[in-house]
This record gives C-alpha cells, sequence and structure tokens, in this order.
C-alpha cells in the first residue's frame, strides 16, 4: 500500500503516518510530491523488479561487510540526496545546483536529509535508543564526502556516517557501460536504500 501525496502538506504526511502507524514507513519528498510507502511493500517492489546476478551478489557482500563495516543483521538508516534537480522560480530555471555551483544549498539539503531520518527513527523507536549509522546516497559523490568528513554536524544528534565516498553513480539511463561493474555502485546504493 502506498499513498501518493502532492506538495508538501505537514498534515496529510502526518495523516499518513498516522494510518500506518503499525508499519514501518518510508517518506520520499521532492520539490513536486511526497510517497508515503510502508517497508514491506518497498522491499517486495525491489525483489519483484531486482534479483542480483552472482558476481554483483559478491560486490554487494563485500562492500557491506568490507568497505561499510556492515554485518548481516546490522541495523542502519539511508538517505538518498537528489542535489542536482533544478531550482525554479515558476517556469523559469535558475540553477542547477551542486557542490561546486551551490555548495550553501547542497550542504543544507544534506545535513537536513541526515536529521530527518535521524528524527523520524526517534519518533519510531523512542529517545533512548542509540542512533544506528545512516548510509548516505548521493547524485553528487562530493556530498557523500562533505556528510562523512567535513560538515560541521557534530554533536550528540549527529550519527556515524557510511557510505561510498569518491564513488561515481552514473545515470543508468544516461551513461552507457563498457563493463556492468561500472553500474555496481548504483545497485549498491538501491541495495542499502531498500535494506535500511
Amino acid at each position: 500500500r502506498a499513498k501518493v501525496i502532492m506538495g508538501y502538506d505537514k498534515k496529510k504526511f502526518e495523516e499518513a503516518l498516522k494510518d500506518n502507524e503499525n508499519e514501518q514507513v518510508l517518506c520520499f519528498q521532492t520539490q513536486a510530491y511526497m510517497v508515503v510507502v510502508n517497508r514491506v511493500t518497498s522491499i517486495n517492489t525491489y525483489k519483484l523488479f531486482f534479483t542480483p546476478s552472482p558476481k554483483l551478489q559478491t560486490y554487494l557482500n563485500d562492500v557491506s561487510a568490507n568497505k561499510l563495516g556492515l554485518e548481516t543483521d546490522s541495523k542502519y538508516l539511508a538517505t538518498h540526496i537528489r542535489s542536482q534537480y533544478p531550482l525554479t522560480s515558476g517556469w523559469e530555471i535558475k540553477a542547477y545546483p551542486n557542490m561546486q555551483t551551490n555548495p550553501h544549498i547542497v550542504k543544507q539539503w544534506a545535513e537536513n536529509a541526515v536529521l530527518k531520518v535521524v528524527s523520524a527513527y526517534k519518533e519510531h523507536y523512542g529517545r533512548g535508543d542509540p542512533i544506528p549509522p545512516v548510509y548516505v546516497t548521493s547524485d553528487d559523490q562530493n556530498v557523500v564526502d562533505y556528510l562523512k568528513y567535513n560538515t560541521t554536524q557534530r554533536d550528540s544528534s549527529w550519527p556515524v556516517i557510511l557510505g561510498l565516498e569518491s564513488t561515481p553513480r552514473h545515470n543508468i539511463d544516461l551513461f552507457e557501460a563498457n563493463d556492468p561493474s561500472e553500474l555496481y555502485p548504483l545497485f549498491m546504493d538501491l541495495y542499502m536504500l531498500v535494506n535500511s
């Protein structure tokens, strides 16, 4: 079961969460829409469309364990920061922000995304539980680097950040891979997001 909420309406969002209070809820929000999907639906949809090949599954297992330090049943949160969308005013495109052209905007978006995931976790599981690490991915690899190493957010509310830094994520629709392994980081991100 999924609900699509057009625009950002706090009241509608809270109602969607209340309707799903006995289930884990994922919330995806962009400038245009927000989708609330229960965890079971997202996992089942992912598995319906995607079964890793043996080579890809080996890569996924190796990166989870060796690069990220996660065991098979490790608890973690995840967020995806889409930073290279156009900023508009009406129908006019003002900018395509990224860490080079508009670092202040992208850094704020990235930090807010992490803090929102942590806040949702605390609200769902209670404020006393330790905050699990947060897996971060982005269409701009510099965002992952920034969140892991350079953010000024370093108090007790800031979690350990996991992510594949300095790893380009190619747009699968626009990139012609010479070898399937060139797209493995993209599938790693999908795998981590859906299993968080």
